[in-house]
């Protein structure tokens, strides 16, 4: 095999793996997906259709929709069942709530095809009394009662229905169906009828073509449905049912008055022609046909609606007509929509009431938009009036003055039915309180209006009830303190006012309630002194702005107080020295601007004071760069050609450390990287005209990829890996304009999928679902925009073990032990943890307990070994980790002391033996090892050290045969073998450092030289087999390890070879039995875990 074709397989099977990931999850144009199945579906591949609603996730804006489509198609799929749990999922949730009419639609009618008709009737009653004039519902009602041949009753239910919709062709249609199995011929003639006129074309129009044809031609069954009809009809149709039954209208001598000569046509002519109004009859068939049928026939249009009405059907001289008369049918058209308008307009069947001069509905666009009276044709609203939305549920209500003004309180309402708000008017100007609410019930703001602007407060609420600003506003313009607060709850920042701008002292703050910003507006610039701090309240900033622009010093301060940096400003432009420093008080570098632009050369020093670089500027843009060692001799150069500058920059002690490309605007433009010490690639980013756009990959010190993402103008945007060292995905997603979005995935060391989190605009949207390593379920979260509102716990076999609803985000959590005993207890306030999280063992005994305020933790945090004893305590300050942190063996000594600052190590860690002599130590600063890691002899004397910088191994020592320490030892960039040896002369740790991480054989020696200890890293994580002896060389521990987690069979001997303790570990947790014995090999304990989670002990 040739060599050299390696890289370039290996470059091939990442992108493929990268390819793969992002194929099996896409990110999802749910609207796309959608129409795609609706596509399908129209193309009749129903299972190819609801594939593609089923890539919709929970949580996404248009998972209601989906869900909608798939009940659609479960129905013509026959997969009645699964499209009834659809349903009701779709109805469970709390958005997308105006698709409640369609689906409550399609739910009943699925309940009738699974031959659940009485449950079916039940779900349209009571949407009805929600949307009672959305249309659908009523004709699926009615088709119900009609396949239960309850035709009366379906009757009633499509009159009412034309009389909110009397355009509905269906619904004509299936009144005419009820009325022919009544045995009311005239009256079913007449319905049939209007469902062509109301849309010749319409899928029922053959039906209907047919069912007129058998009544024209009096056949048999319509006969015998006449004789056996339980009532007569109106007495005026009597006389005119005879004459259809008799078929003299089908007599070669019965005149024709249109060309067309069908039994349907001759038989509507005599109807027509006997039918006579009567105003006293109260008959539905009279009050809403009659009317229009005899008016159109005593103007000769009886043509035309002929024509029209079977326009649909594929006859020649239908065709020939309706071509010849195309104004007149038209015209017809439009005196038929005139006729039905006063209906829909007031509702009322009897025509004597069809006055549109009192309170009437009024239509936009066809769909119902109110109700209430108007003087002058909807020019002027007068009196009570009520809005509605398309399905006749309001959507507000008040009263207009005679002058056409709000005039008192109005209440508007969301589709639910749900209050959204209170106003009230005076003269058509708002007044006095305003009160606004979310869909859930919780106020989402409050105002003080006076003469229509706000005057007062004004307050605002996040969705889950927690407060969100409160200000003071003059005539609809923020005057004063103007607060805005997290959505736990915590103060955000505070300002001042005038005249709607920015006028006077503002601040912003950390969770912690410490100062974040402080400073000044004038006419909303800032203005005057401004400071920034750190978490813990030092401060990182000072400056001084007028109207915007930076005047004077602005300095900048480590935090541990010493100065950073300062710069000099001139309005806004940089002006003068420059100077920044070490935290150790050493001069980094300085040099002077000029208008803002810098020129000549500027020097960069160490912390030794020892010049390492030299920049040459020209107009502010970088034309050398110039690096040297130690000896002041220059190791690298790099300068500018044709305007483009490849800079290599190098750390003070020599090692390369990132290669930059700038365009000759001085931005980037190109591929920078950077390094490890030892010159391997540990980061590439893709730039353009300055801004990152395109792919960023991070790698591991063995060159395996770290994190993978793309980006656009600077923002994340694009397919996001996260990888362990050794090659598996630790989390993958999307990333859209910066904050994640669609499905994440997380996985643990062993390659388990461990969660799977819907997000929507950097938000958990929709479900959290964890799992156990095998793959199971372990617990189901949902979410609405980052709220928790439910919770759903799983046992190991998958079936719900636990179950916890949380009322917009609030209410009491509770968890459960695999075994169905209380493991956990919490409280959540508007979506955020309140008060006390305790956990307890399998036993009810304590296991850990900590404090949250406001979402995070505060106060004590303490958790147990069973049996009582304390395993590890210490204190949070809001998120935060502060103080002493003390860690216990079980026999109560401590064998851990870490000192925190603002959440990060900032001090000693200190490791003590089990018999509680200090074992070792550590140095931290802001969260990195900064000064020394010293090992103690059990006399408490340094036997080695190894000195940090920044996190990196720089140097060791070790105490020599003299007693004292030796020299110090380089390693440069973190490189290097580190072998310290006893005063003896034996090793003490022989390992080798690669990039300031453990790579390889680590091994720990006993004094006498015997191995103490012995593992395989690969940098810094354990792999492998840990094998731990004696002094004497006998065996004390064997441990199994994957990937630095203890996993597979571990094994404890005392000195005399009897094994003390044997158990079995997962990826880090105990899992299975974990057996003790005594010190003669005699079973004396079996604890039994699953997967981390302490079952029982025997």
């Amino acid at each position: 095999m040739n060599r050299h074709v390696t890289p370039l397989i290996t470059a091939l099977c990442f992108a493929c793996l990268y390819a793969t990931a992002q194929e099996n999850n896409p990110l999802i144009n749910s609207a796309e997906a959608i129409s795609a199945g609706v596509k399908l579906y129209d193309n009749g591949q129903y299972k190819e259709a609801l594939k593609e609603y089923e890539r919709v996730k929970v949580g996404d804006t248009n998972y209601v929709w989906a869900l909608y489509e798939m009940a659609l198609t479960c129905t013509v799929d026959s997969q009645y069942t699964r499209g009834i749990q659809v349903c009701q999922e779709a109805l469970s949730l709390p958005t997308e709530r105006e698709r409640s009419p369609d689906l409550l639609t399609q739910y009943g009618n699925l309940l009738d095809y699974d031959n659940q008709q009485e449950r079916a009737l039940r779900i349209f009653d009571s949407a009805l009394a929600v949307y009672p004039a959305y249309a659908g519902l009523y004709i699926s009602k009615g088709t119900t009662l009609i396949r239960m041949k309850k035709y009366k009753e379906a009757e009633q239910v499509f009159k009412q229905v034309l009389l909110i919709n009397p355009y509905s062709a269906a619904a004509h249609f299936k009144l005419g169906i009820c009325a022919l199995n009544q045995g009311n011929i005239v009256g079913a003639y007449l319905s049939l009828l209007g469902n062509v006129v109301m849309d010749p074309g319409n899928h029922y129009s053959g039906n209907v073509v047919t069912m007129l044809d058998d009544i024209a031609k009096a056949k048999d069954y319509v006969v015998e449905l006449v004789n056996n009809r339980k009532e007569e009809p109106s007495a005026n149709f009597r006389f005119i049912e005879q004459i259809v039954l008799s078929k003299i209208a089908l007599d070669n001598n019965y005149k024709s008055i249109i060309e067309l000569t069908d039994p349907i046509a001759k038989q509507l002519q005599v109807i027509c022609e006997k039918l006579s109004y009567d105003e006293n009859d109260n008959d539905f068939y009279m009050q809403f046909y009659a009317p229009f049928y005899q008016k159109v026939f005593e103007e000769k249009k009886f043509d035309k609606l002929v024509y029209y009405a079977f326009s649909g059907v594929n006859s020649s001289v239908i065709k020939d007509f309706n071509r010849k008369h195309k104004k007149d049918i038209e015209a017809f058209v439009t005196e038929t929509v005139e006729y039905l308008k006063p209906i829909r307009a007031t509702r009322e069947l009897s025509l004597a009431k069809r006055d549109a001069k009192g309170s009437c509905y009024y239509f936009e666009g066809g769909q119902l938009i109110g109700k209430g009276a108007s003087p002058d044709n909807g020019n002027t609203l007068t009196g009570p009036w009520e809005y509605y939305f398309a399905s006749g549920n309001k959507k507000s209500a008040g009263v207009y003055n005679e002058k056409g003004e709000k005039e008192g309180v109005w209440k508007y309402y969301y589709f639910t039915g749900q209050l959204r708000g209170e106003e009230i008017y005076r003269n058509g100007k708002q007044e006095g309180k305003e009160t606004y609410y979310y869909e859930n019930g919780n106020i989402s703001s409050t105002a003080e209006y006076k003469d229509g602007e706000i005057n007062g407060e004004r307050i605002t609420y996040y969705k889950n009830g927690a407060l969100r600003t409160v200000e003071q506003q003059e005539n609809g313009k923020l005057k004063g303190n103007r607060k805005v607060y997290t959505q736990n709850g915590l103060l955000q920042s505070a300002a001042m006012y005038a005249n709607d701008k920015k006028s006077g002292a503002f601040k912003t703050y950390f969770a912690n309630g410490q100062v974040e910003l402080e400073g000044s507006y004038a006419d909303d610039k800032l203005s005057g002194p401004y400071k920034a701090y750190y978490e813990d309240g030092v401060v990182s900033m000072e400056a001084q702005y007028d109207q915007d622009n930076a005047v004077g010093e602005i300095k900048k301060f480590f935090e541990n107080g010493k100065p950073k940096s300062i710069e000099t400003y001139n309005n806004g432009v940089l002006e003068g020295e420059y100077a920044s420093w070490y935290n150790n008080g050493q001069v980094n570098t300085k040099y002077i601007n000029k208008k803002g632009k810098l020129n000549g050369d500027v020097q960069y020093f160490d912390k030794d004071g020892k010049m390492y670089s030299i920049f040459t500027f020209d107009n502010d843009l970088l034309k050398a760069a110039r690096y040297f060692d130690k000896t002041g001799k220059q190791i690298s150069i790099s300068e500018a050609s044709k305007g483009r500058l490849n800079l290599l920059s190098y750390v003070p002690n020599g090692t390369k450390s990132a290669l930059s490309p700038y365009n000759e605007k001085g931005m980037m433009e190109g591929t920078q990287v950077y390094y490890y010490g030892s010159g391997k690639e540990k980061e590439t980013n893709t730039y353009a005209n300055g801004e990152l756009n395109g792919e960023s990959v991070s790698y591991y010190p063995g060159e395996q990829k770290k994190v993978t993402v793309n980006y656009t103008q600077g923002k994340k945007d694009g397919y996001y890996i996260a990888r362990y060292i050794h090659g598996g995905r630790q989390e993958e997603g999307w990333y859209k304009d910066n904050e994640p979005e669609g499905e994440w995935f997380s996985y643990n060391e062993a390659g388990n999928l461990t969660a799977r989190t819907n997000f929507l605009n950097d938000e958990m949207n929709g479900l959290k679902t964890e799992y156990w390593p095998n793959g199971k379920k372990l617990v189901e979260y949902l979410y609405d925009r980052g709220v928790l509102l439910a919770m759903t716990q799983y046992d190991t076999t998958g079936r719900v073990l636990n179950q916890v609803n949380l009322k917009n985000g609030t209410g009491k959590m509770t968890t459960l032990n695999v075994n169905g005993k209380l493991y956990s207890e919490c409280t959540y306030q508007y979506g955020s943890l309140e008060g006390a999280y305790k956990y307890y063992y399998f036993d009810g005994s304590n296991l850990a307990v900590q404090y949250f305020k406001k979402g995070l933790r505060d106060s004590l945090y303490r958790d147990f070994y069973f049996g009582g004893n304390i395993a590890k305590e210490g204190m949070y300050k809001m998120g935060n980790k502060a103080g002493a942190w003390k860690y216990y063996w079980e026999n109560g000594n401590v064998s851990r002391v870490d000192e925190y600052k603002a959440g990060q190590l900032h001090g000693k860690q200190t490791f003590y033996t089990m018999d509680g002599k200090k074992d070792a130590e550590m140095d931290y600063e802001n969260g990195s090892r900064q000064g020394f890691y010293r090992k103690y002899s059990s006399e408490g004397v340094v036997l080695y050290q190894m000195r940090y910088e920044e996190d990196e191994p720089v140097g060791y020592s070790y105490r020599g045969n003299n007693n004292e320490l030796v020299p110090e030892i380089p390693m440069t960039a973190g490189n290097g073998r580190f072998r310290p040896l006893f005063p003896n002369g034996n090793a003490a740790i022989d390992v080798l450092y690669v990039d300031g991480q453990t790579n390889g054989t680590y091994k720990f020696y006993y004094d006498n030289g015997k191995l103490l200890r012995e593992r395989n890293e690969n940098y810094g994580y354990i792999e492998g087999v840990l094998k731990e002896f004696y002094a004497d060389g006998a065996q004390h521990y064997v441990y199994n390890y994957l990937h630095n987690n203890l996993h597979g069979t571990t094994r404890e001997y005392n000195a005399k070879g009897i094994l003390v303790e044997e158990g079995n570990y997962y990826n880090g947790d105990y899992h299975g039995e974990t057996r003790y014995f005594d010190d003669n090999g005699k079973l004396k304990e079996v604890r039994t875990y699953y997967y981390g989670q302490l079952l029982s002990i025997k």
